[in-house]
């Protein structure tokens, strides 16, 4: 009897692992079949997630495609619309909002280079509105939130007398977004970059962004650069504004809470003066009921289109921000990023990932589900077909395998990647890894084929790494090899003998 309870009682907790501790994944979409190109935003929905991007049809015409998976990325549904005024066949690759409206519809705001739509479809993901914004008030970032009686949609409008600025545009729609009123915010003198709107309470929103391109017939740049609240009640008023103090540090804020305490928090990019031009790289700022800063913190190497492009609460009272960035000084393109931490800027893990070891990789949207577990989309820029879609779910504590979690704490990140040499390439039976560093003793090595997929996983503690690939299918392979604190990547082909 002793027996049977103890093994009832393991097969119980062995259930309750696979049940509560699901693992992690990392899916790469082959667009070659026209299945998926760039991904954009995520959001939860009960024990669903729906995510929208812009993908292909069957016959290769773009359009905007929504997607309903389950928790374990697999596709459940999807839908690709192709509007009759083909403003759809383009877009600009900077993060979009998808919201879940009250009467239980989806809602997203977009930007192509014939300026901006607005889309709603139904559980189905079946077009219930569409409505084409003039090319005029085109913008990269767009946001919307819904009010009591329809939607407040933020753009920017380029200014009629400086090409090189914008100024925010506020659309009030129905509930189908066909346009009740608008208003216009800014000045002459800078440009207004508007990224997210949010609500404090019934009456007070607060627009995020950050003032950019000066005129170049200006010299006072002491706006450009700096982040901005925009704070309107539910008719447009303007209420108040602030600024960011710019002899502290530049910065364009993407997202922000309205924290219990009334305490602001926001994560976006700074913009950073190296070698004769400004750079990028994420940031996290948080300042108190006054704005004073109460911490803030800035992640990577300086580069080009980096930032963290979303920020999201986990269920224990932590944040999730994630987006793309150079944390490596030997690779030349960002990689996607996810940061936990607390709202008093503990670190608890920093993880940073590829689909493709000689690729970039984007994190677009992140969605926090109930359990903890995190689910974020995007794309990567030079996939094998060119621009390909994945999507990757974290386990609470960061990992991908919750039966051999390698995590990267914070603390003691991930912070150099070097090349190291791979032999014979092309390789036929086996390959040998040498490393720049001799001495490491535990090692993880990752073989990962173009889908994205680890076909082979082991942990060495000693000697040198000489691995058999001879049951691997032929074609291209990166390899990763992770130490306590560096990471190692290389490429090899495998071909018949």
């Amino acid at each position: 009897m002793l027996v049977k309870r103890f093994l009832f009682s393991m097969l119980s907790l062995i259930l309750a692992t696979v049940v509560y501790s699901q693992q992690g994944f990392l899916k790469v979409f082959d667009n070659s079949k026209h299945e998926a190109a760039i991904f954009l935003d995520i959001i939860s929905d009960n024990d669903t997630l729906v995510f929208y991007g812009v993908t292909q049809d069957s016959t290769g015409v773009h359009g905007t495609g929504f997607y309903r998976i389950d928790t374990f990325g697999n596709v459940l549904k999807k839908n690709i619309i192709i509007d009759p005024d083909k403003t759809l066949t383009t877009s600009y690759v900077s993060r979009k909002k998808i919201l879940k409206t009250s009467d239980e519809n989806y809602a997203v705001i977009g930007t192509t280079e014939e300026g901006n739509y607005f889309l709603k479809v139904n559980k189905n993901l079946e077009l219930l509105a569409y409505v084409h914004y003039p090319s005029d008030i085109y913008t990269s970032n767009a946001s919307l939130i819904e009010d009591d009686s329809g939607f407040l949609i933020v753009l920017a409008k380029q200014q009629s007398n400086n090409s090189l600025a914008d100024d925010v545009l506020l659309i009030k729609t129905d509930r189908n977004g066909q346009e009740l009123w608008r208003k216009e915010y800014g000045t002459y003198e800078y440009g207004e970059s508007p990224n997210e709107i949010i609500r404090v309470n019934t009456n007070n929103y607060i627009i995020c962004g950050g003032y950019s391109r000066p005129p170049v017939e200006f010299g006072e740049f002491s706006y450009w650069g700096s982040s901005y609240f925009l704070s309107i009640d539910s008719s447009g008023n303007e209420l108040w504004e602030w600024h960011s103090d710019t002899t502290n540090i530049r910065g364009l804020a993407n997202k922000v809470f309205h924290l219990a305490d009334n305490s602001w928090l926001y994560s976006g990019i700074t913009w950073e003066w190296n070698d004769g031009e400004y750079m990028m790289r994420p940031m996290l700022v948080r300042m108190d009921e006054e704005f004073n800063i109460m911490w803030e913190k800035m992640f990577g190497y300086l580069g080009h289109f980096q930032g963290f492009q979303d920020l999201n609460e986990t269920p224990d009272g932590n944040f999730i921000a994630s987006g793309y960035a150079d944390l490596t000084p030997a690779l030349d393109y960002p990689k996607g990023i996810h940061y936990k931490f607390s709202p008093e800027g503990d670190s608890i893990w920093l993880r940073q990932d590829s689909v493709y070891a000689w690729d970039r990789m984007r994190v677009m949207g992140t969605a926090v589900l109930s359990s903890g577990s995190i689910i974020s989309i995007g794309y990567t820029r030079y996939g094998p077909y060119g621009e390909t879609g994945f999507i990757m779910k974290l386990t609470p504590d960061g990992c991908l395998d919750t039966l051999n979690c390698f995590p990267v704490l914070a603390q003691n990140p991930v912070t150099e990647v070097e090349s190291m040499k791979i032999y014979p390439n092309p390789a036929y039976a086996s390959i040998n890894i040498e490393l720049p560093i001799k001495g490491i003793r535990q090692k993880r090595i990752k073989i990962i084929n173009l889908q994205g997929q680890v076909v082979m996983e082991i942990e060495l503690f000693e000697g040198e790494i000489e691995l058999d690939v001879s049951k691997l299918s032929l074609g291209f392979y990166s390899v990763e090899v992770i130490t306590k604190n560096r990471r190692f990547l290389g490429t090899f082909i495998k071909m018949k003998e």
